[in-house]
């Protein structure tokens, strides 16, 4: 009867603290009379570059399964809907909230399946409506498209594949039948992604393995496999690699940024909901939509490289007295990414210990001071400069010591997002 009786008081105790705690959810509203409603009316979503990402018409997206979820600004949910079947005049307590737009939940890889995800603040005021206004939505997961050109199809057995696995657990086969492109989640802390291709070509088993690594949502990597000494088609952005030295096969990779608006007008895409006609057609007191985020200048470079070492493809690094490029960025530099590649393992395990492979000489972190050891500009040497100088003559000799092609990959990216591309290129 005891053990009874205590039971009971705990169990009335739990009752009392749930409901306390409910009590005190309520977000920013003093008094339960406090409400306010959301017109969801003129909802509309932007889905930023759709027309790249999906490779169809934007008209074609149907938005009715996406998933539109409030939370308050302690980052509780308080409703969560689809977007077709979202109500017209949602009634909230007063205080500030966050409307977040996403097309379903992503995968860790699957085939077409671009994650969109989008969110804006609006604030509810006691007795009166607040529009719903316009949702940017942008690319959250990694896009990645495979190439295989005729040339290395009509040289191969028949067997080529390339396995594409991002952060081990998102893994997608791609051969030359496969006209779909893979989407991958990205994981924050955790963004490498490794291409593996295997096959015979010209009778000779060949295999090529590349890590990638600080990948973001958003991007696109188009990567086209070749026969050796063939063109690729189209030209690689980010230079022509042979990372391997193999007998048959070359690769390129092409990086591009899928979350660059093509402008606004295009990509806001309303849609009709069960129940729309019923809505108001003026709401009363409609808040301005929130401006999207500043694009980059359509088709502008970010800087111009001038330099009498530029081609350097072929020469042998140990008959270079300098390798110097002079950077010119108008609009101020606001990001200077280095990539070092190489087909001698031996070089990348060495030049590893003195700096890290890919880096951001804007924001170098803990290797700023050992780029900047061997002439390289770092931080504020970077960041708003007009003028910039990079200067790798004191890494020349390290390169003639281990035969093979070196490559390294400037990209400049200006205060506006603008960005420009220059590949040096070293045979030793």
């Amino acid at each position: 009867m005891k053990n009874k009786i205590l039971t009971a008081i705990m169990l009335l105790a739990a009752v009392i603290g749930f409901s306390a705690c409910n009590e005190k959810w309520e977000p920013d509203g003093p008094q339960s009379g406090d409400k306010g409603s959301l017109s969801t009316a003129d909802l509309a979503v932007d889905l930023t570059n759709a027309e790249n990402i999906i490779s169809r018409s934007r008209a074609s997206v149907d938005l009715s399964d996406f998933i539109v979820t409030v939370t308050d600004n302690n980052g509780l949910v308080v409703e969560q809907w689809t977007y077709a079947t979202m109500p017209g005049l949602p009634v909230f307590n007063v205080g500030t909230y966050t409307l977040k737009v996403e097309s379903g939940k992503p995968a860790k890889a699957a085939w077409d399946a671009p994650y969109f995800v989008g969110e804006k603040q609006f604030t509810i005021v006691k007795d009166e409506i607040t529009n719903a206004g316009t949702v940017v939505c942008t690319l959250q997961n990694l896009k990645v498209t495979v190439r295989f050109t005729e040339d290395l199809v009509a040289a191969s057995a028949g067997d080529l594949q390339c396995e594409i696995r991002v952060n081990e657990e998102g893994v997608l086969r791609f051969n030359p039948a496969e006209s779909r492109s893979g989407y991958f989640e990205i994981v924050p802390g955790n963004t490498t992604m490794v291409a593996t291709f295997s096959g015979t070509v010209n009778n000779y088993k060949e295999e090529i393995i590349r890590l990638y690594k600080d990948l973001n949502p958003g991007q696109h990597r188009i990567i086209t496999f070749a026969l050796k000494g063939a063109d690729i088609n189209p030209p690689a952005e980010t230079g022509f690699i042979d990372p391997t030295g193999g007998l048959n096969v070359d690769f390129s990779v092409i990086d591009e940024d899928l979350n660059v608006n093509v402008g606004a007008e295009e990509g806001v895409i309303g849609g009709d909901r069960p129940g729309r006609e019923d809505w108001p057609d003026n709401p009363e007191k409609p808040g301005p939509d929130e401006p999207g985020p500043v694009d980059p200048t359509p088709g502008a470079e970010a800087a111009e490289f001038t330099s009498p070492t530029l081609d350097l493809k072929g020469v042998n690094p140990v008959d270079i007295e300098s390798a110097v490029v002079n950077i010119a960025c108008k609009e101020g530099a606001n990001n200077l990414n280095v990539t070092i590649e190489s087909t001698n393992a031996d070089f990348i395990a060495s030049a590893g210990e003195l700096m890290p492979m890919s880096f951001d000489l804007a924001n170098p972190g803990d290797a700023g001071e050992g780029l900047a050891s061997v002439g390289l500009p770092v931080g504020d040497q970077v960041i708003g400069k007009t003028e910039i100088t990079f200067d790798i003559t004191a890494l020349v000799p390290l390169l003639g010591a281990f035969p093979g092609d070196h490559q390294f990959t400037l990209e400049v990216i200006d205060s506006k997002g603008n960005k420009s591309t220059l590949v040096l290129k070293f045979k030793a």
